[in-house]
């Protein structure tokens, strides 16, 4: 029952001028490494970064380099929308031999090894379940654990469907997981959004 990390990092980042993962939170911090190095430090049993082609990948954090769960994937139709990095990262996952994928986005920088580290819990107490995601009040979000029967489904998004669609067909069964402290699924998407995540960071220090 193997678990892989599918993240999820080759947003173009219009709207923050640039790429979104190397938008800057603090000096020599890239919006995108926060969300990998938590990755990583989960009980993942193998990651897959999804980027755009082109990407120099100077927001890596330190610790990519040396970390052999890590595989970085150039996506070439990342450009055509999320669906297509998230059918990338499955397709990995899933040619690896794995039995689940959780899904992470490089927006998301206050994700810590401990919720991730929950949803695999979830999952492997009811390998049942297709699926575990975040929730928070009445709404659900990412990171959201997908397991193998799910995959196949994966396959046939396009453009910017993202996962959640798949959750609400016919015969998928699935658990929320309760979020208590709301800033741990915070996904910076605008400037305005960038600012909060930075002045958030500061405090934090």
């Amino acid at each position: 029952m193997t678990i892989a990390g599918v993240y999820l990092a080759a947003g173009a980042g219009s709207r923050l001028g640039g790429s979104k993962p190397a938008a800057e939170l603090l000096p020599g911090i890239g919006l995108g490494g926060r969300g990998l190095s938590a990755l990583l430090a989960s009980g993942i049993d193998a990651a897959f970064a999804i980027v755009r082609p082109g990407d120099p990948l100077g927001w890596l954090p330190e610790a990519a380099d040396s970390d052999p769960k890590l595989q970085i994937v150039f996506c070439g139709d990342a450009g055509l929308g999320m669906a297509h990095s998230l059918r990338c990262g499955i397709a990995c996952a899933e040619a690896a031999g794995h039995e689940a994928a959780i899904v992470a986005l490089a927006d998301q920088p206050f994700v810590t090894p401990a919720l991730l580290n929950g949803l695999a819990n979830a999952w492997r107490s009811r390998p049942g379940l297709d699926y575990v995601i975040c929730g928070s009040g009445d709404a659900s979000m990412p990171p959201v654990l997908l397991a193998r029967s799910l995959f196949a489904s994966v396959a046939g998004l396009k453009g910017d469907q993202g996962a959640k669609r798949l959750l609400a067909e016919p015969g998928v069964a699935g658990e929320i997981m309760p979020i208590r402290e709301p800033t741990l699924v915070f996904d910076v998407d605008t400037p305005e959004d960038l600012m909060l995540a930075k002045e958030l960071m500061a405090q934090s220090k």
